[in-house]
């Protein structure tokens, strides 16, 4: 897997995340096309009966047994604690942990095993708290408020949205601190000429797929815009079903632009909440290549791309340029020490430290020789700052800010941006006549404002989640055909 899949990987979520779409991956399910693919007639009457919390059992005993000279004993506790269903995970998580390697091993398995059966009821769960919500019903109350004291991951949530929803008031909305922000920015390795982060606001707590797709002027009939809806909730279910509700607080990244015959590389560290327990058993069960470094499961995804899920909270992905170099070891270090060694890199460090980084989006580049032979226009600059702020509903305000030490080779560079800019937009304005999906692209290039000062230069401009996707699905015609569909990254 090449970095640029993957940087157009993480482009398609920063364009859900700027349209005000919402963090979590249920959020771009409607609740009607869910019900519908499950087959289910919705009254508070039918969605009561998948609110209850999983009974609790004690199984210390059949744990206890799991290591067992008699291999009937073994066995036989396996299928009693696989009976109990989820009301076994804490008890097995525990387990998992243990010192004798049989009873640590047996208890994976069958966590694996109870989470097979039982990822998809989660699922149901948390669809019928939100569509409770969405019903308005006063009658609902009484089922929603015992499960503010819910331990299991997201319940305790949806139901205060889907209270504050039936009372006619807004819910707390929850986001990341700015502390586990800066931290994760110190999480970064010196190597890199690039440093960002996204935390989306979480404008809206539901964008279903159907409305996103609808809403795009892709040129495309009813009946094909229909197929790509059936198609894009049909594989968010079957994710969700699979590994549960995924949300996405925060990405960090760094990035290294190698020099010529210097292949770069990159980290990415997302933030928020998962399974990482059901995501490790899917990764097992595909057959990827796996190791163990620093004492942490790592899955390579292809000779040139690295996972790691250390914690329900956490994933970081480094892929790597072909023969690039993957910085697996340095990054297990980092989060076990829970810093990283960005700091070293002075130059890039000042650049951070000049930036708003509370912002919603924002990154810091060091541009070094890799960079200007990338993006040419850039070679009289040192250093480059992106910061995205929230402009209204829909919209981020973009400001650019390059600086040099050369104020005739910045204005050059300026004129010539904005000449390109223009012959764009004059380009763009003739393909629209042809390709519908062009416009939201066109006007986004009108937004754009570039301007010098002295050996810097400044380019302000406003975008929508629209306007990226625009963007993304003419990448995606240009590279693999026409056909377009839209699809989420699995």
């Amino acid at each position: 897997m090449q970095v640029q899949i993957i940087f157009s990987t993480f482009l398609t979520l920063v364009s859900m995340w700027m349209s005000g779409g919402p963090r979590d991956l249920l959020g771009y399910l409607s609740t009607d096309s869910y019900w519908r693919a499950k087959g289910t007639h919705v009254s508070v009457e039918t969605l009561a009966k998948d609110l209850p919390e999983p009974a609790a059992v004690d199984i210390s005993k059949w744990i206890d047994e799991l290591s067992a000279a008699d291999p009937k004993v073994r066995e036989s506790a396996g299928k009693k604690i696989v009976q109990v269903g989820p009301g076994a995970l804490p008890q097995l998580r525990t387990a998992m942990n243990d010192p004798n390697p049989e009873t640590s091993s047996r208890a994976r398995n069958l966590s694996a095993k109870i989470r097979d059966v039982s990822q998809a009821a989660s699922i149901r769960r948390l669809m019928a708290i939100r569509t409770l919500g969405e019903m308005k019903n006063p009658a609902a109350l009484p089922l929603l408020r015992p499960l503010l004291k819910s331990p299991a991951p997201f319940v305790r949530e949806y139901a205060q949205a889907a209270i504050a929803r039936i009372e006619n008031r807004a819910a707390t909305p929850n986001g990341i601190s700015q502390q586990q922000r800066e931290t994760d920015v110190n999480l970064m390795p010196a190597k890199v000429d690039m440093v960002g982060q996204i935390a989306p606001t979480g404008a809206v707590d539901v964008l279903p797929i159907d409305r996103i797709i609808e809403r795009l002027p892709l040129g495309a009939s009813l009946a094909q815009k229909g197929n790509a809806i059936d198609k894009a909730t049909a594989q968010i279910i079957e994710l969700a079903d699979s590994i549960g509700n995924i949300r996405i607080d925060c990405v960090t990244f760094g990035w290294f632009t190698g020099p010529v015959n210097q292949p770069g590389n990159a980290v990415f560290i997302g933030r928020g909440q998962y399974d990482s327990g059901a995501a490790i058993d899917a990764l097992r069960k595909s057959g990827l290549e796996r190791k163990t470094v620093g004492g942490m499961e790592v899955f390579m995804l292809d000779e040139d791309t690295a996972l790691l899920l250390p914690d329900d909270h956490t994933a970081v992905l480094i892929p790597a340029e072909t023969n690039g170099e993957v910085p697996i070891a340095r990054t297990v270090a980092a989060l076990k020490k829970g810093a990283g060694d960005l700091a070293v890199n002075v130059d890039l460090w000042k650049i951070v430290k000049s930036i708003d980084t509370k912002q919603p989006f924002w990154i810091a580049t060091k541009v070094n020789d890799g960079l200007r032979q990338v993006i040419e226009i850039l070679a009289p600059f040192q250093s480059v700052a992106i910061v995205g702020r929230v402009a209204g509903p829909d919209k981020v305000a973009i400001q650019l800010d390059a600086i040099g030490s050369d104020p005739n080779a910045a204005k050059a560079a300026v004129s010539e941006t904005v000449a390109g800019v223009q012959q764009t937009i004059q380009q763009a304005q003739q393909e629209q006549k042809m390709i519908a999906m062009i416009g939201p692209a066109v006007q986004f290039l009108q937004s754009v404002q570039v301007e010098s000062n002295g050996a810097s230069g400044t380019l302000k401009c406003e975008i929508t989640g629209d306007q990226i996707l625009s963007f993304l699905l003419q990448w995606k015609q240009s590279r693999f055909g026409a056909d377009v569909n839209v699809q989420f990254p699995r």
